[in-house]
């Protein structure tokens, strides 16, 4: 054998050792997958195992509780673990297909309902009370049947994946020993392919957020080292999801390929586009950039995208809120940078005169101001430490206190005072909405039973409830808990929405509303004629009555008067069969032209601020003998008739 023979055979050994280790490593890389994923797809039914063991194991610790067998301390590490095992099973992705078991919302939410309503109970239960631990332990001994019928539902087993892996190994090798060179470049295009669309969106085929983050980590190095400044544009369409629900969602996607397109076409090439999800997207910025170059690009993007888009058959109108930030002008990672961008985005949504906004530091310290009191209102929430005022609500024609309405006050440590819209805007934000409302229903449903036991006047209990508690979460099964908990007779509670919030899900506000009525609550539409219902949306809502915001009200207070809205609202509501409450009422005067036109009900500082409960309980005993509230006490309703 000749050097030139053992060079060759030298070379063809190297080239076939090499492949061979390709397929391994690629073998063993696919192996891993595989068994990333049986893991995956077990971890569903294992949660839902555990959920079972978890329940069972709380129900024998309150059991040992109320036999005076274990401490109350240990009682709630059960719940504990049992209230973290639900929220496994309802938020994680690796239990996704769970939830869309037949039957699994409907479990979980009687599930998450019963944990939130027996917590105080627990809290209040002494050891060796051991009626009192069976009281509450019953609901969760029902609802365990139907959690042991759900988990054997939900173990089904998984495929066998890895019983292809010795099949695909082999092939893999018979491949190899066929054609070596023919499966490294398979291999190679395959990997590069896989890569690829795990860096892209599928949809628009822009980088996607990991690919985002990715670029970000090398673009702030070459800054750092370069000593030079990055742009970033956050992007968001303002009706997206006004087309989604009304086109559908092949509309929305043919919309956000058609916006895809014209930001890769105005944004220069070698800067990068990404899709972050949803309908936003995001702009990084390498050369030459300053703020005149990032307001001349978001100007330019503003105007290419505020067009109407062909979408299939309809032309839709489309129009994007750009938030603008500067490393490291505006922070010192370009991942505080990207949150910056993002806020200032949601700013300039806010406005819709404004395209765009600048990242404005004021917009950071808000953002603080908002997590802290975020954090300390779910404390809050936990500890009671909020607390209800109630104002009255007077029938004009006697001068007697009708009803009252709960309205939500919280005096931080802090920050004093806290804005009652500011509270509900935190709660929505950090969806904290379920807890907030449910404790404000809950609080107003006791003191209204404190009142009834104190044989004061039977009187109304009026609530509002936040947008975010009426469009994404069970409203009715909340109300329904609360009364059926506090046995408060539902007749006596009025639950007040907004017109606006109405609006936000048009096609399910009736389903809500009646599901209201149906359990005999009143309901009260707020601040009526300042939002944009019809006619016809109004027909559909089983309301009982409408509140003139105070602003109509306050056009009483100009001359020459303008009564013409509240009289058309009235006619309105005499011809749905609707009671009226006129609020805002501050002047005598606004309170004689309401009666002459013939307002039911009305509420405002004429007849009292929001009271505390003690200071709302004197009001009615003062009723109960006769003491009227002003303007009444001095005689005011034999003059105005």
């Amino acid at each position: 054998m000749n050097i030139q023979q053992v060079l060759r055979y030298g070379i063809l050994l190297l080239v076939v050792t090499l492949f061979a280790t390709s397929a391994v490593l690629s073998y063993q890389r696919h192996a891993e997958t595989v068994t990333q994923l049986a893991l995956a797809e077990k971890t569903g039914a294992w949660a839902s195992s555990e959920l079972e063991g978890e329940l069972r194991r709380f129900l024998h610790a309150l059991e040992m509780t109320g036999a005076g067998r274990i401490t109350r301390e240990q009682l709630m590490l059960r719940f504990d673990l049992l209230w973290s095992r639900m929220e496994v099973l309802s938020i994680g992705t690796e239990t996704q297909e769970i939830r869309s078991l037949p039957g699994a919302a409907e479990l979980f939410s009687s599930l998450w309902q019963q944990l939130r309503f027996s917590e105080q109970a627990l809290l209040a239960l002494e050891p060796g009370n051991w009626d009192y631990a069976q009281q509450i332990a019953r609901p969760f001994r029902r609802l365990q049947t139907e959690v042991r019928a759900f988990n054997v539902r939900s173990f089904q087993g998984t495929p066998n994946l890895s019983a292809t892996e010795p099949v695909g190994f082999g092939l893999s090798m018979f491949g190899l020993l066929l054609s070596g060179a023919f499966l490294v470049v398979l291999v190679v295009r395959e990997s590069a392919r896989n890569r690829l669309q795990a860096l892209l969106d599928e949809l628009t085929q822009l980088p996607n957020r990991k690919y985002l983050n990715q670029h970000l980590a090398e673009v702030e190095a070459r800054a750092k080292l370069g000593n030079h400044r990055i742009g970033l544009l956050m992007l968001d369409l303002n009706n997206f999801k006004e087309i989604n629900d009304s086109l559908g969602h092949a509309a929305g996607d043919e919309m956000l390929i058609q916006v895809s397109k014209m930001l890769r076409d105005v944004v220069p090439k070698d800067q990068m586009v990404a899709r972050m999800g949803g309908d936003e997207f995001a702009i990084v910025l390498e050369q030459g950039v300053d703020q005149q170059l990032c307001e001349k690009l978001a100007t330019r993007l503003s105007n290419e995208i505020g067009v109407e888009i062909d979408v299939g058959d309809n032309r839709v109108p489309a129009s994007v809120s750009i938030g603008v930030s500067i490393f490291p002008d505006d922070g010192a990672t370009l991942s505080q940078v990207l949150i910056n961008a993002d806020m200032a985005m949601y700013r300039a949504k806010r406005d819709p005169a404004q395209a765009y906004r600048l990242f404005e530091l004021q917009m950071n310290l808000g953002l603080q101001r908002r997590r802290e009191l975020a954090e300390d209102l779910r404390q809050a929430i936990v500890h009671n430490q909020l607390e209800l005022h109630y104002q009255p609500l007077i029938r004009l024609d006697t001068g007697r206190i009708e009803s009252v309405e709960a309205l939500l006050r919280w005096d931080h440590p802090k920050h004093g005072m806290v804005s009652p819209l500011e509270v509900v805007a935190v709660a929505e934000q950090y969806d904290l909405a379920l807890e907030l409302n449910e404790w404000v229903i809950s609080t107003a449903c006791k003191q209204s039973l404190v009142w009834e036991s104190a044989n004061l006047s039977r009187i109304k209990m009026s609530v509002n409830v936040s947008p975010g508690m009426y469009t994404k979460h069970d409203l009715v099964g909340s109300v329904t808990c609360i009364i059926d908990y506090y046995g408060i007779k539902p007749g006596r509670l009025i639950i007040e929405v907004t017109e606006d919030t109405t609006m936000q899900d048009i096609e399910s506000s009736p389903d809500i509303l009646h599901g209201l009525h149906q359990l005999g609550v009143e309901l009260a539409l707020d601040d009526f004629g300042t939002g944009y219902s019809s006619l016809s949306h109004l027909k559909k809502l089983p309301v009982d009555r409408l509140k003139i915001d105070k602003s109509f009200v306050q056009d009483l207070n100009n001359e020459p008067k303008d009564l013409r809205f509240i009289r058309t609202i009235l006619s309105l509501a005499k011809s749905l069969e609707l009671e009226v409450v006129a609020e805002g009422v501050e002047l005598p005067q606004n309170l004689t032209d309401l009666i002459n036109e013939g307002c039911s009900l009305g509420q405002g500082y004429l007849f009292s601020k929001p009271v505390d409960a003690d200071s709302l309980e004197q009001l009615l005993r003062q009723q109960q003998q006769g003491i009227r509230l002003p303007p009444w006490s001095d005689g005011y309703l034999n003059r105005a008739i």
